[in-house]
């Protein structure tokens, strides 16, 4: 053999291994995004499980138009009170919602064993309330208190 097809050889070989080092790389760089997908799923599936909210009661006044709902946070994990849905008689009203408060303050986080008061716009008397959080763990309710 001469010099040409030992260099040809090299020159194959050095192509093979800069090629296999691109492919390696990339596998190890999905391989990364998989194993990060996956474990934002657990921490989601674990916080999905450990959610739980309660639907204490719910009051509608006929004078003001309003309708107030006590939930609990009956889970263990903190709960965004924004991320909130609240359907009543099958309607989506989120946007009706006026005022929110967690034991007495401000909604800003909703943590375990606490109790959010939703206020919100209701002309008629509603029959089914059900309250939705932002992972989807849900309450219903079709015992509704009406005051004058």
């Amino acid at each position: 053999m001469g010099l040409s097809v030992s260099a040809a050889s090299a020159i194959f070989a050095l192509g093979f291994i800069l090629m296999m080092v691109v492919v390696v790389d990339s596998f190890t760089d999905s391989f990364q995004e998989l194993d990060d997908a996956a474990q934002d799923r657990n921490e989601r599936d674990g916080a999905l499980r450990d959610t739980r909210i309660t639907i204490e009661s719910v009051r509608h006044f006929n004078a003001s138009k309003t309708v107030m709902i006590n939930v609990t946070n009956s889970g263990s994990v903190s709960l965004d009170p924004e991320a909130l849905d609240v359907l009543i008689d099958g309607m989506l009203l989120t946007g009706n919602i006026t005022n929110a408060t967690v034991d007495g303050s401000p909604a800003g986080a909703w943590f375990p064993d606490k109790m959010l008061v939703v206020e919100m716009d209701c002309t008629p008397v509603p029959g089914r309330v059900k309250v939705v959080t932002g992972l989807g763990v849900a309450d219903y309710t079709d015992a509704v208190t009406e005051l004058g």
